[in-house]
């Protein structure tokens, strides 16, 4: 080895992200965010919501940007030993442990049905990451 080789020390890390709070609800009114957390049917559920969500990816040869779960696949596809990572990281975490990061939001910057709605939101997300491990 030479001393150029000893200087270069590979490290990864997962990337920041930004503007969770339109990817929280944010952009709907209290009335929507009420509705969707009594819909029980298919469509206008939380988990619709979700599953919905578009990132700012595009699959190759596609027009259309792929939902975040898509993206979230994509990824898995080309590195399973970096999201297995991850997804092991994440497994750590109680759905309880997310309302409690949500119910420190002052009420009068999040209202109720907002505090409510991420808190389903966070459940119904990390419950989908949860699904996808090996």
């Amino acid at each position: 080895m030479n001393y150029l080789d000893a200087l270069v020390v590979e490290t990864r890390e997962l990337a920041p992200s930004f503007d969770h709070a339109s990817s929280l609800g944010r952009n709907l009114l209290d009335d929507a965010r009420v509705k969707r957390l009594a819909t029980r049917g298919k469509h206008g559920t939380v988990e619709h919501y979700c599953a919905r969500g578009k990132s700012p990816f595009f699959a190759a040869g596609t027009e259309r940007a792929l939902t975040v779960r898509e993206a979230f696949g994509h990824a898995f596809g080309h590195r399973p030993e970096a999201a297995d990572g991850w997804l092991s990281r994440i497994s750590g975490i109680a759905e309880a442990e997310l309302h409690v990061a949500v119910d420190r939001i002052p009420p009068a910057v999040a209202s109720g049905p907002a505090r409510a709605f991420a808190k389903a939101l966070l459940t119904s997300n990390l419950a989908f990451l949860l699904s996808l491990r090996h």
